[in-house]
Order: C-alpha cells, then structure tokens, then sequence
C-alpha cells in the first residue's frame, strides 16, 4: 500500500514538473518571438518620429509629400543602422550610423530583460529548448528588419541580401550580451581550470580595466569632438545654410544628411581618437587630415566636414594630444590595479595577475578599437568620395601603441611601489627587531651586573 501511494506521488510530481517546464518553454517561446518584434518597431518608431521632426520643422513640404519623405527616411537611418549601403536621391551613404546601431541593441537587449521571468529559470531549460528559443528569436529579428525596410519607396535603392546578412550579425551580437551572464561563468569556470586562482583575477582586472579605458576614451573624443565644433562652429553654419536649413529645405538628401550628422556620432568619436594620436583621416580622394595636414579639394557639402581642423602648427600642443590617450589609459590601469591590489600580498603574485590582467586587457583594447574602426569606414557621396574614414595603416597603431605604454607603465609603478614598500616595512621591522634585542642584551647584562 505504501510502495503504490509513493509510486503515485512520484509520478504526480513528474507530471508537475513537466508541465511547469512546458508553461516555462511556452514563455520563453512567447519572448523569444515578443522581445524582437516590438523591438523592431520601437526602432521604426523613433527613426520615422526623428525624421518627421527634422522634416516638420526645417522643410516647407506639403503634408502628404512630408510624409513619404520621413517614412523614406526612416528606413534610412535603419539602413544605415545596420551599416547596409544603399542610395537616395542619387546619393551614396555606406556609412554605418553607428550611434543608430548602439540604439538597436540596446532596445533588444532592454526587452529581452523586460519580458524574461529570471535568469534562473532560463537556466531550467533544456540547451536544445534554449537554442530553439534564440533561434525564433533571431529569425524574428531577421523577419522585423526585412519587413520595415521593405516598406520605402522606390527613392531608395539596396541589396536585401545585404539585410538579412547585417540584421543576422547584429541579432547575433545582441544575442551574446543577454547570454553575457551565461558566457561569463563559463570563462570564469575555464581560467580556474587552466589558470587558478591568479588567472581569474587576473581576467576580472583587465575586464574592469577594457571597461573603463572605453568609457575614458570615449569621454577623451567627445571633449576633443565638442572642442572642434565649438572651433569650427562658423565652418559648419556656412553648410547648413548652403544646404537651404534658413529658409527651409528643399531636399529630401539634405534632410537625411542633416539626420546622419547626429547618428554618426560613434563614427566622429573614433575619427577624432585617431586624429589626436597622429592617425591620417582619408575622405576619398578628396582629401586627407592629420595633425600636422590638411588637404581638401571641393569637399560636398556635408555638414560633419564643416568640423575638419586646421593643421596644428604647435609641437607642444600635437604632443599633448598625441600623449592624452595614452595618459588616461595610465591612470585608469592604475586607479583599477590599487583598487584590486593588495600590499599584503605577494609581490609574485601582484606581478603574475598584472600580467594576466594586461595581456588581456591589450588584447581586448585593441580587438574594440579595431572593430570600432573598421566598422565606422564607409563609401559617401559618388565619385571621389570612395571610402571615408580612418586609414587603418596609418591610424591603428599610433592610436593603440600609447594605450598599451601606459598599461606598461602602470603595472611597472604598481609592482615596483609594492616591492618598495615591502622592502622598507621589512627593513623597519628587522631594525626593530635588532634594537630590540640589543635592548635585551644590554639589560641582561646590567642585571648580572648588579647581581655580581
């Protein structure tokens, strides 16, 4: 009787487990198609609203034709989210707007938190359910893309093979930063296994450290991008006004340029790091700039390029920009290093996770500037204007070469200090030690002394 009524509560528990995972496949099924879909639209949302309010308030356009207008552009700043090449009335954009691409990931990954119960219970999943979850998901994301675009009229011309290939590499990018918590603990559980201890903190340093290095960079190129436009604000006005902006535009182009100005920020910011380093920034054929040159024929009338400096003819001001970069990084490795660095421990050891922590620090440093940069090179315009942006042959290395002395730096003073501090507790400790006994001694023999 005993043995059938635990047999029954078994296989009543069995039953309910499986139901709560079917309950459980069936919401993350419901996310996975959910989550992508609206962030699809959210996307088309604020790209057509941005649009409209460009076109609402700097054109004269009927209403009816205002409204093609901002749908078509739209779709084009999505393309140009996605970094497809694509033409518009009779001009050529192959730029990525990279700060558009920043948004579309961000929105994902913000709805994928949104609508998931807890990591934990994804966890509770099978892998082949988890992976039959992110694959609805990214075919979703897939589907949303190419039925938003396809929705322009005939003004804008693309490969589709073009976005279904860069929605898939971006799904795949958003994708890996919702399973970040996932990934990580596996590194973490890998470094243990291969490295010990000394590997795991060494790993945590330099992500602690790529982190914060991004975040200064980025704060370096945005002082040195708002100095420029501040410099070169009467440059830029002169566009603006060329293009019609005071008495209302007449072109559909000049509202799209006008929008990408603002999107290509990410783009600005990396061109402006390479600029300061003593990078060259090629603008096709049509002209080249570096610190110490400037060479432009007839530039279109873009209005990022009303922003292009003069050549600096001070050598104490190209060395304080060529040196910034390489500064900040120096202060953020050793801002990081006394944060998760001890005196009590050993100087073996501090020297050993130093290692650890820079070597992987460089590696994914220079992984991000290069995929920063490389991403952030496009065709604009017809004709001369083939390629635009940072030369990599003559812009990665004088960027990312500075970084790395100051890591190099950093580590040497954090290591060296340590040892030097040690050196002088412990030769304070040993001449305490010796007084301390020469103080015995000399009591001893004051008392056998006195007692002879």
């Amino acid at each position: 009787m005993n043995s059938m009524q635990s047999a029954e509560n078994q296989s009543t528990r069995k039953n309910r487990t499986h139901t709560g995972l079917a309950r459980l496949f069936f919401h993350e099924f419901l996310r996975s198609c959910a989550a992508p879909f609206i962030s699809v639209a959210i996307l088309a949302f604020i790209a057509f609203l941005y649009s409209g309010l460009v076109i609402v308030t700097g054109t004269s356009l009927p209403s009816h034709v205002g409204a093609d207008t901002a749908l078509d552009g739209a779709v084009a700043l999505m393309l140009s989210g996605l970094g497809v090449t694509y033409t518009f009335s009779g001009l050529l954009f192959g730029i990525p707007a990279l700060l558009f691409t920043l948004v579309d990931i961000a929105i994902w990954v913000w709805m994928d938190r949104l609508f998931i119960r807890t990591h934990s219970s994804r966890q509770r999943l099978s892998l082949p359910l988890r992976v039959t979850c992110v694959c609805v998901s990214l075919a979703v994301w897939i589907a949303g893309w190419f039925l938003i675009t396809d929705s322009a009229s005939s003004s804008l011309s693309w490969n589709s093979i073009d976005v279904l290939l860069h929605s898939f590499l971006l799904g795949i990018i958003a994708i890996a930063i919702q399973y970040a918590s996932t990934l990580q603990s596996h590194i973490r559980q890998w470094a243990q296994e291969l490295g010990g201890e000394h590997l795991v903190r060494g790993l945590v340093i330099a992500v602690h450290l790529v982190q914060l290095t991004v975040i200064v960079l980025l704060s370096l190129s945005t002082v040195a991008l708002i100095w420029l436009f501040c410099s070169r604000f009467s440059s830029v006005m002169n566009i603006v006004y060329a293009l019609g902006m005071s008495d209302g535009l007449q072109s559909v182009a000049a509202v799209l340029l006008v929008i990408l100005s603002i999107a290509w920020l990410p783009n600005l910011q990396i061109a402006v790091l390479g600029w300061m380093s003593g990078g060259v920034f090629t603008i096709g054929q049509a002209g080249s700039v570096s610190l110490t040159s400037v060479t432009t024929h007839a530039l279109p009338l873009f209005p990022i390029f009303g922003i292009i400096p003069q050549p600096l003819h001070s050598p104490a001001l190209r060395t304080l920009l060529m040196i910034l970069p390489g500064l900040c990084a120096g202060i953020v490795a050793l801002i990081v290093l006394m944060r998760h660095v001890s005196i009590h421990d050993s100087i073996a050891a501090t020297a050993v996770e130093s290692l650890y922590s820079f070597i992987s620090a460089s590696i994914a440093v220079a992984l991000v500037l290069w995929i920063w940069m490389m991403v952030s090179i496009g065709s604009l315009g017809t004709g001369k204007l083939v390629t635009v942006g940072l030369s990599f042959s003559q812009s990665f290395a004088p960027l990312l070469r500075p970084i790395l002395l100051g890591y190099v730096i950093a580590g040497v003073l954090i290591v060296g200090s340590q040892a030097i501090i040690r050196y002088v507790r412990g030769h304070k400790q040993a001449k305490f030690k010796k007084s301390a006994v020469v103080e015995k001694r000399e009591r001893t023999e004051k008392h056998e002394q006195a007692t002879n």
